[in-house]
């Protein structure tokens, strides 16, 4: 089967649940600090994790600053263990299966752990200091309840790495289309992505997720890739960490925990996922094209009827929605309608990436979604911060043409439109605000389309070496268009003989010519600034590969996603989809 003919789809959903890694003795404390009694020189085997047998739970309140054999930080969701001469500390799942090593990078090299010292053990959770032959000092954090543990590097300049080889990860992107990479798609060993503050490692079959979150990364992060077809994989998530940055290594484990499955390209009807979803959640989905961008989805649960309207291409059909009541199933249909015509290398071909975003008022207390994460390890401050929660929202105001085309001609069929003046009065102002609303924001995506134009220029101008990466950047943005948006000087007009016949001044009007003509202007404002907000995302989404598969053009790109995000904050309405 052609890989590249082929859609690959996988489910992620993060999920912890007391199902998994229940603790193994009745005595164990929530969350404890043991010595193993003897260093080992190979990472702990499954069977000791889980057994811990010959290990001394260290009483709390003592903060030993040596041990026998190796330290281990533990609750019931994760185990941390710090053996050493490692060159990090080695993360297990809650049931006991080894998923990630957290370590510093020095020199762009790895080093061992030399030493090791207890700064914290009580119940709220307990830490350890441990020094590295390089020089570097990381305070490793563990608390209780949270499937996370937290690395805190001493200094300036320090680079985390995080290894917990995968072949897809994921970069969420909470204005635009998330980022999948898929290390069989980057030719490249080493590459850079944007720092989003998240990056989610899908690990084997669908069996568990790594996902690493950082609080004050100053740079993109860097990938590292190995291995042939394949066997090729994300081997390494180096995140740079600023003054007094914090990275969480988190690992969420459960049958299912993510799932994927491959479909012919082209596909064009709707398939049944082979997979038995965890529990409800909001979830979102990205297909992932040719061009390695990807189209993100929010997934419904039993809704009813596909069809829905978008200002973009009219009517098209949900393509991935979920049905059933005591067993539920999910359904995908690749949704070729959106891809924006001219595009080249559009068709759909994997892989396409589900998780839950928040909880729903179904989702179990004691689970967690990718929100709950962020909140329960930056805070709820920083979270909102960098998801720019205000921003994504959209606003409506004023009221919808459409609506006055339905209702006032039914006030004047009916002989009562003198009656409900007032009403009907108030509904034409507020026709032209709406209208004037969607002109503005149609107008300020036209003036991006010069400002970026104009800037792409001077970039192309001054880095002869990128003109081919920069010109895509300029026929991407030509797809805005340049055309300004002019509706409300017309419905305002349009309005003057409406208000005349509503006080029965002027009962000649054509209200049914006028109201038609309002919508008409309406419909066509909205198709521009929906079809102005595709071709910003997928210019940022472009963007946004063109760094993992070619790191020299970061520093061009990386300005391209801060002038999109920009663009994309404060949408109205009708332009979202």
């Amino acid at each position: 089967m052609n890989a590249r003919r082929m859609l690959a789809v996988f489910l992620g959903i993060v999920l912890v649940s007391a199902a998994f890694g229940a603790e193994p003795s009745a005595k164990a404390p929530r969350v404890g600090l043991y010595d193993t009694g003897a260093s080992s020189a190979e990472p702990l085997g499954g069977d000791a994790v889980a057994k811990r047998e010959g290990w001394t739970l260290v009483a709390q309140g003592e903060t030993p600053g040596s041990y026998k054999g190796d330290a281990i930080l533990a609750n019931r969701l994760v185990t941390v263990a710090l053996r050493k001469g490692a060159a990090g500390a080695e993360i297990y799942s809650g049931s006991a299966v080894p998923r990630a090593v957290l370590m510093p990078i020095t020199g762009g090299a790895k080093s061992k752990i030399s030493s090791i010292k207890a700064t914290a053990n009580d119940r709220g959770g307990v830490a350890v200091e441990a020094c590295f032959e390089g020089g570097a000092t990381v305070a490793f954090e563990l608390k209780p309840a949270l499937p996370f543990v937290r690395a805190k590097p001493a200094g300036e300049g320090v680079t985390v790495r995080v290894e917990a080889p995968s072949r897809f990860g994921v970069l969420p992107d909470f204005f635009a289309d998330d980022m999948v990479i898929d290390a069989r798609a980057i030719p490249v060993d080493k590459t850079e992505v944007p720092g989003e503050n998240f990056f989610m490692n899908m690990i084997g079959d669908g069996e568990a997720i790594v996902t690493i979150i950082w609080d004050k990364g100053g740079d993109d992060i860097g990938l590292t890739l190995s291995g042939q077809d394949d066997a090729r994989v994300i081997t390494g998530v180096d995140i740079p960490v600023g003054k007094d940055g914090n990275v969480w290594a988190c690992v969420l484990e459960r049958k299912g925990v993510w799932h994927s499955v491959e479909v012919p390209a082209g596909q064009k009807k709707a398939m049944d996922l082979a997979w038995e979803i965890p529990f409800e959640a909001k979830w979102k989905g990205s297909f992932m094209r040719e061009d390695h961008t990807t189209d993100s989805w929010g997934f419904e649960y039993n809704p009813g009827k596909r069809s829905r309207w978008s200002g973009v291409v009219g009517g098209y059909n949900l393509p991935c929605w979920i049905d059933g009541k005591d067993k539920l199933t999910a359904h995908i249909e690749p949704p070729h309608k959106f891809t924006p015509r001219g595009s080249k290398g559009m068709d759909i071909r994997g892989p396409f990436v589900l998780y839950p975003i928040e909880r729903t008022e179904k989702t179990p207390v004691e689970d967690f979604t990718v929100v709950d994460l962020m909140r329960n390890s930056l805070g709820t401050g920083p979270c909102e911060y960098i998801m720019d929660v205000a921003g994504q929202g959209s606003t409506d105001k004023g009221i919808y043409t459409c609506s006055v085309e339905a209702v006032l001609p039914l006030f004047f069929e009916a002989d009562k439109q003198k009656d409900e003046r007032v009403f009907l009065e108030s509904m034409l102002e507020q026709v032209q605000v709406f209208v004037k609303t969607i002109q503005d924001r149609a107008n300020a995506y036209v003036d991006f389309h010069d400002e970026m134009l104009k800037w792409l220029g001077e970039q192309k101008a001054a880095h002869a070496e990128f003109a081919e990466f920069i010109g895509g950047m300029e026929e991407l943005t030509k797809k805005i268009g340049g055309r300004k948006a002019s509706g409300a000087p017309r419905v305002a007009q349009l309005v003057e003989p409406l208000k005349k016949a509503v006080t029965g001044d002027d009962m000649h009007v054509n209200y049914h010519g006028s109201v038609r003509s309002i919508a008409g202007i309406g419909l066509s404002q909205d198709n521009q600034v929906a079809r102005a907000r595709l071709a910003v995302k997928v210019l940022r989404r472009q963007a946004t590969i063109a760094m993992a598969l070619d790191p020299k053009v970061t520093p061009v790109a990386k300005e391209i996603r801060e002038r999109t995000r920009k663009i994309l904050r404060g949408a109205v309405g009708h332009e979202m989809r």
